[in-house]
């Protein structure tokens, strides 16, 4: 239960941070895309694990696996599909374009969240 607080931890943190970028950063290009799709999977990430155990690799893939289907539903236009309004919460998390470059980067920050949780899990203070 102990190291489950530090992923809540890190959950709250990454999810303030994307708060912020959402919110006050939105004008920056890179860090309002880029930087934000490598932060939400280590975000998706922490919140498993504060929730139960998983094996990290699995739990790795299977957070790619998710964001990729929704970038999936994006190159399908299901938002538009679905008739959800601009600008409302759900259209905004399933988005409206679809990117090779949002792929790499759900990549990327699914690779970050495990090789850092991998380095360490038996050194974690909580």
């Amino acid at each position: 239960m102990p190291r489950r607080r530090g992923y809540l931890l890190g959950a709250v943190a990454l999810f303030v941070i994307e708060v912020v970028i959402a919110t006050k950063l939105s004008h920056w290009g890179f860090v309002r895309s880029s930087l934000g799709d490598v932060l939400v999977t280590m975000l998706l990430y922490c919140a498993a694990l504060a929730v139960r155990d998983f094996e990290r690799v699995r739990l790795a893939l299977a957070i790619f696996g998710f964001a990729c289907a929704v970038e999936a539903a994006q190159y399908l236009h299901l938002a538009q599909a679905l008739g959800l309004e601009p600008g409302s919460a759900l259209r905004i998390m399933l988005g409206d374009s679809f990117s090779w470059g949002d792929v790499a980067c759900y990549f990327a920050g699914c690779l970050i969240a495990l090789v850092v949780d991998l380095a360490t899990i038996d050194r974690a203070p909580f």
